[in-house]
């Protein structure tokens, strides 16, 4: 089976839309419960919020960056070639797989979260 940047892309952005709301909510209600005195538990959770968003981000705007280098290559080289109907499906692709990378590590860190904060313990 071929990687499809379409199914792949509306996989995670589904999934992503799911997986934030609930680790928000679970977040907030530790929040909420901790108060002005939160344990170190909740502190070191509350600082896993911002380092895990951080580094998330960071590594999906390199990510991305790298794939529009790669796309505008590939666009670059296309030039020198005959026009051909199957070159606009090329660059729909590529932006297809540019979203797919950003997504890839915002995607990985929602759904740890979710897995890790809704954990019975």
């Amino acid at each position: 089976m071929s990687f499809n940047p379409m199914r792949s892309t509306v996989t995670k952005a589904t999934e992503l839309a799911v997986a934030v709301p609930l680790v928000m909510a679970e977040r907030f209600a530790r929040m909420a419960i901790a108060g002005p005195f939160p344990s170190e538990r909740d502190s070191e959770e509350f600082l896993r919020m911002y380092t895990e968003k951080t580094a998330a981000f960071t590594e999906s705007w390199f990510a991305m960056s790298i794939a529009i280098l790669r796309a505008q290559q590939e666009f670059a080289a296309s030039l020198f070639k005959p026009f051909r109907i199957s070159s606009l499906h090329e660059i729909q692709t590529s932006a297809l797989v540019v979203l797919d990378k950003g997504l890839t590590p915002l995607h990985a860190a929602a759904t740890e979260n979710l897995t890790r904060l809704t954990r019975v313990k």
